[in-house]
């Protein structure tokens, strides 16, 4: 019969130990009446215990992402249960509810179990222990059940070696080393509790160590070995060293077993286990030891420690050799699979040999580092943005790059490199911060014929060829990649990324940040690519820049498709920032020019052809050039529910031919000069609004332009104005009517006198302007034949030149 225990987290509290009990010496719980279990002695499975928890104030307790463990001394005060196993949440895990199915071990002894209770964790801190009543009933009929300790992923482990005589080593060994991981969390959680099961876990963890080894010799591990195991598991032992030079020196025979504290010097971060052998083979790492025998490295959680290799990690003596032996190690243990089809074969991972490369904290000074196989991990312990962690420093004179992904003679149609990561790592040509002056005339990382190789928390800095050049690269994900001060101005970029055989595409950047660089972003023969959230920063470099106007920060070829920027900062402080020639798609982003050290803030972003912008700001212009545009469209763009801030009084829009724009806001602060050059046709400008332009929003300067306007361009502008300003109609106007939006605080009366060409009879016939307002507005009877009129709040009025000096036809909608 099921049992339901009921638990308040931070009310209920339960004593665990003697000293908390209360009694003195005695241990004498006091217990909650209605949270007590009965079970009858050799129940396997039978007894489920549901438990409810709830806070404090009767919500429920939310148990996601959380571990039960359910841990009791039997009546006998002698055996142990520790169980990690059998926890079931049958319900949503926000509604604190769990079963428990109790093992058979839980009910060998008759009597009242000494201690029992549930510990929950979370990320291995304790979260609560729930104490209860547990008793079992005596079975006078069957009988044989022999008390003993209980741990349920040891237990698990023996029963999966009995059960079937393994003989595929890689799947034992896999098994061994999920176990061994997860008797080490459980001796954490358990280390201030029970010293005497902590003891009991060491001498299981030593002998799954020495499983291990025995693995490692490539025999047949069967049902009698495992028995002997079982029956000799606490009688292990190692015999530990300080370095490995003193290991070299030690007399140890074949099978012992042997760890050192440090590689060159205790804690230096290259501690190890290692196993005696009578000889030795190119599959792993091996130490010579003086008496001729040999001492095999343990890789320890799947994953090859450089330093365990011999990696320095100082900064000073090179480590070259002991990184690529790691990459070669793993590369031995791969195997070929055609599980695509014969014509593509990818090289994978056998998962019986480490697939991570792990760099401990430090700095390594190497050169060019070769990967051709895939399903490789590089790991290092930058655990924060700011914090650089493990490095990979290039060593002087390098002029390659320091990772090189490259499949020698392959082609993307026939061979690729396929898996892998790189995380938590710093690459760096120097130690200098974002150093152009001091960088390595060398790479960070190229990339050729790369699938599915992902990026996260990895920071590049100091390459004047680039952070990352990368041709056919495929499928991957990018979180948290900064590049700072690296690339030269129009030759290398800080991220370069084109195709070869085929496009690089499907590639996605999250909270990319390129900082310090004259070219920062360089896309060539690139399909479907996405920055979201990126920011690309100029600040610092304008030594670098040969020329402001033609190098782009960013260069979007026109063999580039469908890319695209979402929610992202541009700031280009000085000269041309974005040079779109291919599909660009742009939504969401802020374009910024402009600061103190500016003296020309240049365009921002200029798009030859068939780009999409939409949802923007731009704004932050200073020192404007009257010859330079801040914003250059070309044709076939597209430039919608933008907005434009053109503070500066030499700030303008160049437009070309075939654009669409609409919807923008464009503010003029006030600008009396051109707001909008316009220079070619078949543009169609539908629901912009354009504010506090006290001249011309539009400058059509060209004879061609002119006439073109008049035919093509359909232009209908809305401009905002706080007081009622000099228009200045011209005759190019004449089919784009302007509609003024008074939005003074007071009445007013129109005069001639804000007409500059008051007095020309002829050239502004069929001229047509509008004026509307929220207040009341006097037409004197001198704009027409007829009388004075008035505009209501809310009225429009039409206003169009007639052919007689100083009259117009003026209709009140």
């Amino acid at each position: 019969m099921a049992q339901i225990l009921k638990y308040v987290i931070g009310k209920d509290y339960r004593p665990l130990t003697v000293l908390e009990a209360k009694g003195g010496n005695t241990f004498t719980p006091d217990y909650d009446k209605s949270n007590w279990v009965q079970a009858r002695q050799y129940e396997d499975g039978l007894r489920q215990v549901f438990v409810e928890i709830t806070n404090e104030d009767g919500s429920p307790y939310d148990l996601t992402g959380a571990n039960v463990l359910f841990e009791g001394i039997l009546p006998d005060n002698e055996h142990k249960i520790l169980d990690n196993s059998h926890a079931v949440f049958y319900e949503d895990p926000t509604s604190g509810k769990f079963r428990f199915d109790l093992p058979a071990a839980a009910f060998a002894v008759a009597g009242q179990y000494k201690q029992a209770f549930f510990r929950i964790t979370k990320g291995y801190q304790n979260v609560a222990t729930l104490e209860f009543k547990l008793e079992v009933l005596a079975d006078m009929v069957i009988s044989g059940l022999m008390p003993s300790d209980y741990i349920s992923p040891l237990d698990e482990l023996f029963n999966t070696i009995k059960e079937t005589e393994t003989k595929n080593v890689a799947e034992l060994k896999k098994i061994v080393d999920n176990k061994v991981a997860e008797i080490t969390n459980l001796m954490t959680a358990l280390n201030q509790t029970n010293t005497a099961t902590l003891s009991e876990l060491n001498s299981a963890k030593t002998a799954l160590e020495a499983l291990e080894d025995k693995i490692k010799q490539d025999g047949l591990f069967t049902k009698e070995e495992a028995d002997s195991l079982e029956n000799t598991i606490k009688n292990g032992s190692i015999n530990q060293f300080s370095t490995v030079s003193d290991l070299k020196e030690s007399d140890l025979v074949v099978g012992d077993v042997a760890k050192t504290i440090g590689f060159y010097s205790e804690n230096d971060g290259g501690g190890a286990l290692y196993v005696i052998r009578g000889s030795k083979s190119e599959m792993n790492h091996f130490e010579d030891l003086n008496n001729g025998k040999f001492a095999e490295l343990v890789h320890q959680n799947s994953q090859i420690n450089v330093k365990q290799l011999g990696a320095y990690g100082d900064g000073s003596h090179e480590d070259t050799s002991k990184i690529q032996e790691a990459v070669d190690l793993i590369g031995k243990h791969r195997i070929q699979s055609d599980d695509e089809g014969s014509s593509v074969e990818k090289k994978r991972s056998q998962w019986s040999f480490p697939s991570t490369i792990f760099f401990p904290n430090g700095v390594y000074l190497t050169g060019q580092i070769s990967i051709s196989i895939g399903s490789l991990s590089l790991k290092g312990a930058r655990t924060t943005p700011w914090s650089r962690g493990s490095i990979l420093l290039a060593k002087p004179g390098l002029t390659t790059s320091v990772l090189d992904y490259t499949l020698p003679n392959a082609s993307v149609f026939t061979d690729m490199i396929v898996g892998g990561k790189i995380e938590d790592l710093a690459i760096l040509g120097s130690l200098r911060r974002e150093s152009l002056e001091n960088s390595a005339n060398a790479s960070g990382i190229s990339i050729e014929n790369l699938a599915e190789c992902n990026i996260s928390n990895v920071y590049i800095a100091n390459f004047k060829k680039g952070g990352i050049l990368a041709r056919d690269w495929w499928d991957s994900t990018v979180t948290g990649l900064e590049i700072r001060g690296c690339g030269t101005d129009a030759t290398f970029a800080s991220l370069d990324l084109d195709g070869d055989d085929d496009s690089t595409n499907s590639l996605h950047f999250f909270g990319l940040h390129i900082e310090g660089s004259p070219y920062m972003l360089r896309l060539g023969k690139v399909d479907n690519v996405q920055f979201v959230g990126s920011k690309f920063e100029s600040s610092g470099v304008r030594a670098y820049r040969t020329s402001e106007t033609e190098n782009p920060y960013i260069k979007i070829s026109e063999n580039t498709s469908q890319t695209s920027f979402g929610d992202c900062f541009f700031t280009f402080n000085y000269g041309l920032g974005m040079l779109n020639s291919g599909n660009a798609i742009v939504s969401n982003s802020h374009f910024y020019a402009g600061t103190s050290e500016t003296t020309n803030a240049g365009t921002v972003l200029k798009s030859e052809k068939n780009g999409i912008f939409s949802g923007n700001i731009f704004d932050g212009f200073l020192n404007c050039s009257s010859e330079i545009p801040v914003i250059d469209l070309g044709e076939n763009n597209i430039f919608t529910q933008n907005r434009v801030e053109l503070a500066d009084a030499e700030a303008f829009v160049k437009i070309n031919t075939i654009n669409t724009i609409s919807e923008n806001r464009i503010n003029g602060y006030n600008l009396a000069s051109k707001g909008i050059s316009l220079l070619g046709a078949r543009n169609v400008f539908t629901g912009n609004n354009y504010i506090n332009f006290t001249g011309d929003v539009f400058d059509i300067t060209s004879s061609a332009a002119q006439y073109q306007s008049k035919l093509d361009n359909r232009v209908d502008y809305p401009v905002e104005t706080s007081t009622i300003p000099t228009i200045r109609p011209k005759s190019s106007n004449t089919s784009n009517p302007l509609t003024w939006y008074y939005t003074g605080s007071n009445d007013a009366t129109l005069s001639l006198d804000n007409f500059a060409d008051k007095d020309d009879d002829y050239q502004l016939i069929g001229y047509e302007f509008r004026l509307t307002t929220n207040h009341t507005i006097t037409i004197p009877g001198s704009f027409d034949s007829f009388s004075t009129k008035t505009i209501n709040p809310g009225q429009t009025a039409v206003f169009v030149k007639v052919a007689q000096k100083n009259k117009w036809r003026i209709s009140v909608l």
